[in-house]
């Protein structure tokens, strides 16, 4: 997979901790530059942990196109999923189940989702080594 693909990936989490902030600063207003380096990096950080580390499992391994793709996209369904319960409706108790349920749902997801498409991929065409 080319380093240009794997960074447009990792710009989601870039873009949804900008989204959040901007949301936080329209519902609370602005508190301080420590909320922007909060929000903004913790943030990133935070959702950008799955990203990052399956793009360096991508990089490292040599994983086909297929399943590399296979595995932002669900890291992105359960980016929008755990999103999904702070946003609609809002959470009032300030984000404690994205932050117990983001990274196991992103590695179950990752791992399921990947290793369904390697395992299509190894039983439709099992003599091609990509």
């Amino acid at each position: 997979m080319k380093t240009k693909t794997i960074t447009i990936y990792v710009t989601v989490p870039a873009i949804f901790s900008v989204a959040v902030f901007f949301y936080t600063l329209l519902h609370r207003g602005f508190t301080g530059i420590e909320m922007v380096i909060s929000i903004v990096g913790g943030g990133f950080l935070f959702y950008g942990a799955p990203f990052l580390l399956w793009a360096i499992v991508v990089k490292l391994f040599k994983i086909s196109n297929q399943v590399a793709h296979t595995g932002f996209i669900f890291v992105i369904v359960s980016l929008l999923a755990i999103a999904s319960f702070w946003f609609v409706p809002p959470d009032p108790s300030r984000l404690p189940m994205q932050w117990m349920l983001y990274w196991p749902l992103a590695a179950i997801l990752l791992i399921l989702g990947s290793g369904c498409m390697a395992i299509y991929k190894n039983i439709k065409s099992p003599n091609q080594a990509n």
